[in-house]
């Protein structure tokens, strides 16, 4: 067996590699510290601001208009004390705090309102994923570019078949770790349908869609992993626990392979990791103002709020 490294990064991430051992409480705080850290120097180095990079300011900055010589602290009856009055970023990708309070929220309407409106209306749900083959030396936004593009072509031309099953929308969701492959942007996709419908012509038919519209934007879906499609979904228990946790987790899912989650990159970044800074960075740069979550008209549809 070999000896774990005295010094260097290796030395500080511990057995698993790949998160120094902040507990929990304070790992958040590192992060975004983390990210301001590089959204300035980059800022510095180059005279360009990033999307997210308001993340400086998340926690730190008054509110407009707040009167900055009072503090205002609230102590809940249960949980800890907050600052009260300052400023959050709400980025989904820069902000460890902000996305991970998005995806709790996503993932609270979902088990809360999303699925027992489902239920009542008698609709059940697919979650499909689409991906795009691409390479590290890529450029990592024009392969979110595609990956959007391809999906617009795709949408677009399914619509008579989302009426065949009776789809009243979908919820999409983004998620984009980094791997050797570069970053590897993916959309799940939950799909509703008429509880009982027959899927099996539908799911062939966005297969084969989903490949000509990849293709047409100058992309191609890996044959494995392009494109995959999960009937009925939100039918037990179990399954709608899952297919919560797929569409909307935050720190909770393994990339693929050896791949980093973008806050994972800000651990790496924080004990010494040029390249895993870098690479955060890069990914900021081409995720842009992309949303994590987008439900459309659904919620509307269902007679919800929307998340």
């Amino acid at each position: 067996a070999g000896t774990l490294p005295t010094s260097g990064p290796e030395a500080a991430l511990g057995k698993n590699r790949a998160s120094p051992p902040s507990t929990p409480k304070n790992r958040e705080f590192v992060r975004v510290a983390v990210a301001s850290k590089l959204m300035a120097g980059h800022w510095k180095k180059t005279g360009e601001n990033l999307r997210g990079s308001s993340v400086l300011g998340c926690g730190r900055w008054r509110n407009y208009g707040a009167d900055p010589n009072i503090a205002e602290i609230e102590i809940p009856a249960d949980g800890a004390p907050r600052m009260l009055g300052h400023f959050a970023c709400r980025s989904a990708w820069s902000c460890d705090h902000c996305a991970r309070a998005r995806v709790s929220q996503t993932r609270a309407w979902l088990r809360g309102a999303l699925i027992p409106a489902m239920d009542k209306a008698g609709l059940s749900g697919a979650l499909v994923t689409f991906t795009i083959a691409h390479a590290y030396g890529d450029d990592w936004g024009d392969v979110v570019d595609r990956l959007y593009k391809a999906f617009s072509l795709f949408d677009r031309r399914m619509a008579k078949w989302y009426r065949k099953v009776g789809c009243v929308g979908k919820l999409k969701a983004l998620e984009a770790p980094v791997g050797a492959n570069g970053l590897h942007p993916h959309l799940h996709v939950l799909l509703t349908y008429l509880a009982g419908t027959d899927l099996a012509e539908l799911e062939a038919a966005m297969r084969s869609a989903w490949s000509k519209a990849v293709a047409e934007v100058g992309g191609r879906a890996h044959d494995d992993y392009g494109f995959d499609f999960k009937a009925d979904c939100v039918n037990d228990y179990a399954a709608k626990l899952e297919t919560s946790h797929e569409l909307a987790s935050h720190g909770t899912k393994k990339a693929r392979g050896k791949g980093k989650l973008l806050a994972q990159l800000l651990d790496r970044a924080a004990v010494g990791d040029k390249r895993a800074g870098a690479e955060w960075l890069r990914a900021q740069a081409a995720l842009g103002g992309k949303m994590r979550f987008h439900a459309g008209g659904l919620p509307k549809k269902l007679g919800i709020p929307c998340p």
